[in-house]
C-alpha cells in the first residue's frame, strides 16, 4: 500500500469523509474508516471489479461496514471483559452493525 495511485487515495479519502460524518454515532476513529475504504478500492481494483465507479464505491463501503462492525465488537468484548460501563456508544442501537 506504499504506492497507491492518488486518485485512487482521493477516492478512498472523500468516501471515508461521507461515510464517517453519517456514522459519527459509532465512533469509529476516522483512520480507521479510511484505511478500510482504501483498502475495499484497491481490492475492488485487484479483483477486476471495476465496471463503474458505482461498483468500485460499493465495494469500498462494504469493506468499510465491514471493518466498522468488526472494531465495534473488539470494543464490546473489551468492554465487557473489563466490565467498564464507561463506552460512549449506545450498542442497542449499534449492534444492528453487526447482524
Amino acid at each position: 500500500m506504499n504506492e497507491v495511485d492518488p486518485t485512487l487515495r482521493l477516492l478512498a479519502f472523500r468516501l471515508a469523509r461521507k461515510f464517517h460524518a453519517r456514522n459519527s454515532k459509532y465512533v469509529i476513529p476516522y483512520r480507521d474508516v479510511r484505511a478500510a475504504a482504501l483498502k475495499g478500492l484497491e481490492r475492488a481494483i485487484e479483483n477486476h471489479h471495476f465496471d463503474d465507479d458505482f461498483t468500485i464505491e460499493a465495494m469500498a463501503i462494504s469493506e468499510i461496514e465491514a471493518s466498522m462492525g468488526d472494531l465495534l465488537l473488539q470494543r464490546l468484548q473489551q468492554s465487557l471483559r473489563s466490565g467498564s460501563s464507561d463506552m460512549n456508544v449506545n450498542w442497542k442501537l449499534n449492534l444492528s452493525v453487526l447482524s
